[in-house]
């Protein structure tokens, strides 16, 4: 791929922010790099859960590799980003083959061999073609064959590197001819990589890697067949198979060599893995064990051995995890911009003849790979946060630079200090929000616990009252029944986990917020607000609500006729009025909001009437229209005949102040959902009494929060400290 610059894409790096056909916003991504969004996320992981302790990725905390050595523990990444280039003076790892002949050290497209014939100057290919030399098996076959004239440093090793955070990956082609019939890729050789403790050769990556299905303990015989691997179907020529598991399978991920290989020679993956008191791995196991003839997992395999088996499906596609929905998907050729690396061609390996028989069809050329094949921190980092063809969690620690969430503790961060400091007599409380049901319970009741917030902004909600005990972990996933669907064995996505840990996860779902605050403010039925005192709401969202919330409004026993939010939990986001309406910014979840903000700025009877409210300005989002419409107040849920009673008194009403957070609310954003999530905004303050800007007809100009990610940080610190004046209750929205 062309070095990618902003304005000027490329798939493998994503440089602009972006808008879906939805809608939604995508920020620019800084998993690896520092951008407005922060610094890179890769910096936040750890080998122990000690304060300080080693980091997982970045070797000694270098992130611009200055300092990369290949036998850095417990990683060799970042490797330096010359390493785009396999002819940099320091690369380390296998080259891939130039045509025969070819020596160059600055190599272009056009001088590349795309088969194996093109390496050997064979111009005529039959299913008979085969060289003796480069199918030897010896120290001078295969990639070892002195008589190749591209560059290669030193003997054959099984690995390519890549610059930055790609890792290693074992795939070149074309694959190395070597393998003994017998060998044992699950050992290697301690002084040559590519043979196995018995000194036999595996360096062809194919039987090296991947298995034909065996009986349900023993495993299968390698696989020498390329239409075993790839597609020799009309119009998918020489992509990736699936491996069609609940039916005939394919193949099946010889895991303990590959488990051996990512242990052996470079370290690009570390011994265990951990950030912000979330445990991911606690060792990279040896084996794991497996139903050799159907591909899933074993029922007795450690939660160490599930995580692993998933993450080698996803590196390879296989498994629960579809090549064309994840790392950057694949192409039905290998065209890229105006440069070409082979036309697909994939032969049966029952289609070669001669005697002996060549390894494979001499001008095979599958579809490459882009990240796929690459094992290191970047498709680590994938996996912890998936969104593919059919799984969607996010496990990322609460301590990770995840834009836009990170930037919103650190000001709320700022915030809660200033609260401490400035405001010794006021009381708060913190609540988050999503489409998960653990979230329907504050994180921090009503008080003083100031330093208990902050925790809660970045650890597991479970530990933050022990946080002094190092070991003290969650692991964000839980083990399930092994199927064909779920191969590994993995539930990853465990609702009261997710909802524990502090990350951006689940749907928008403001209403379950406030049905908080509610309660929070409230001095009977066993919560801590003060009676008569000021209440004000501070709601922060950087998107719009598109999900409806469950609950009961009802009368507090012997409270004196005060209410409380009960039964709270997530409505979903399905529109029964008309389901071709996309959520984001739809009737069912507006209306609930402004309803809910409107029930706790009510008078203790229940007496004001509903505002008046500006209508909605139609838009498109691309996935369908979302009307106009005059927001009323929404009785569609248990309990919501009720029109109060709230927490405005005639000298002290309560008020709702509202933040427009992130990438969604940049001037520069076309997203027609910006104007509804502002508006959105607006009508939940101006049920709280408080009027819609004379000028934009939207929430004043400073809670706005917008900008780098510095700015936004300052932002979010500015706008509470000038929402905060006098002696109030406070409650935190995020």
């Amino acid at each position: 791929y062309p070095v990618a610059t902003a304005g000027s894409p490329n798939p493998m790096m994503c440089l602009d922010p972006f808008i879906d056909s939805g809608g939604e916003t995508h920020a620019i991504n800084n998993l690896t790099t520092t951008t407005t969004n922060g610094p890179p996320i890769v910096s936040n992981f750890q080998t122990t859960a000690a304060v300080g302790g080693p980091n997982a990725f970045v070797y000694n905390g270098d992130l611009t590799a200055a300092s990369f050595n290949i036998n850095n523990s417990p990683v060799c990444t970042p490797a330096p980003s010359s390493w785009t280039s396999q002819y940099a003076g320091s690369y380390a790892g296998d080259r891939w083959p130039l045509k025969w002949g070819n020596s160059s050290t600055a190599p272009v497209a056009t001088d590349y061999a795309k088969t194996a014939a093109e390496m050997l100057n064979i111009s005529t290919v039959t299913t008979s073609t085969r060289n003796t030399s480069w199918e030897t098996l010896g120290t001078g076959g295969g990639y070892d064959y002195s008589s190749l004239t591209f560059k290669n440093t030193g003997t054959f090793k099984g690995y390519t590197m890549g610059p930055g955070y790609y890792g290693k990956s074992f795939y070149i082609w074309p694959p190395d001819a070597r393998y003994t019939t017998g060998a044992n890729p699950s050992t290697i050789s301690g002084s040559n990589p590519v043979q196995d403790g018995s000194g036999n050769w595996i360096a062809d990556w194919r039987k090296r890697f991947f298995l034909a299905p065996g009986t349900s303990s023993t495993k299968g015989s390698p696989i020498a067949d390329n239409s075993k691997l790839f597609s020799t179907t009309a119009g998918s020529i020489g992509q990736w198979l699936s491996q069609n598991l609940g039916g005939t399978v394919n193949y099946i991920p010889n895991y303990d060599a590959i488990l051996a290989w990512i242990k052996n020679g470079p370290q690009t993956l570390p011994p265990s893995l951990r950030a912000g008191r979330v445990c991911y791995y606690t060792a990279i196991p040896t084996t794991i064990p497996m139903d050799w003839s159907t591909g899933i997992i074993s029922s007795s395999a450690t939660a160490d051995q599930r995580f692993w088996k998933g993450y080698i499906d996803l590196v390879i596609g296989c498994g629960e995890h579809n090549r064309l929905q994840t790392l950057y998907g694949t192409d039905t050729d290998n065209t890229f911009g105006a440069s070409t690396y082979g036309t697909p061609k994939i032969t049966a390996a029952s289609s070669l003849t001669g005697s002996p028989k060549p390894y494979m069809a001499y001008d095979d050329c599958p579809v490459h790979p882009r990240l796929h094949m690459w094992f290191g921190p970047l498709t680590m980092m994938a996996f912890l946060s998936m969104n593919s063809q059919n799984l969607d969690y996010n496990w990322f620690a609460g301590t990770t630079y995840e834009a836009h969430t990170w930037q919103l503790k650190a000001g709320i961060q700022s915030a809660l200090d200033d609260i401490k400091k400035n405001h010794p007599n006021d009381l708060a409380t913190l609540n988050m929000w999503s489409s998960y049901d653990g979230y329907a319970t504050p994180r921090v009741a009503m008080g003083k616990s100031y330093d208990t917030m902050k925790n809660c902004l970045f650890y597991p909600f479970s530990l933050v009252n022990g946080l002094g005990t190092v070991g003290s972990e969650v692991v964000p996933y839980t083990t399930s029944s092994p199927t064909s669907g779920n191969p590994s064995g993995l539930n990853q996505t465990p609702s009261a986990i997710l909802s524990d840990i502090p990350n951006a996860n689940g749907g928008t779902n403001p209403t379950m917020g406030l049905m908080l605050a509610y309660n929070q403010f409230n001095w009977n039925g066993g919560f801590n607000g003060r009676k008569g005192a000021s209440k004000i709401v501070i709601l922060e969202t950087d998107g719009v609500a598109n999900q409806k919330c469950n609950g009961t409004f009802s009368a507090i026993s012997g409270g004196g006729g005060t209410y409380n939010w009960t039964s709270i939990s997530n409505g979903g986001n399905s529109n029964s009025a008309n389901t071709s309406l996309p959520s984001n910014g739809n009737a069912a979840g507006l209306d609930q909001t402004v309803t809910a903000a409107w029930i706790l700025c009510q008078d203790s009877t229940g007496s004001k009437s509903f505002p008046s409210l500006p209508q909605y300005v139609a838009c498109n989002t691309g996935a369908g229209n979302l009307p106009a419409s005059t927001p009323t107040k929404y009785t569609g849920w248990s309990g919501m005949s009720n029109t109060g009673p709230g927490f405005s008194t005639t000298r002290s009403p309560a008020r709702i102040h509202t933040l427009a957070f992130g990438y969604l609310f940049e001037d520069t954003t076309t997203s027609a959902l910006k104007t509804r999530a502002l508006e959105f905004l607006r009508n939940i303050q101006m049920t709280s009494g408080m009027p819609a800007d004379a000028t934009t007809n939207t929430i004043e100009s400073y809670k706005m929060i917008t900008g780098t990610y510095t700015q936004r940080i300052d932002k979010i610190r500015q706008a509470m400290e000038r929402i905060m004046q006098g002696g109030i209750q406070v409650a935190l929205i995020e």
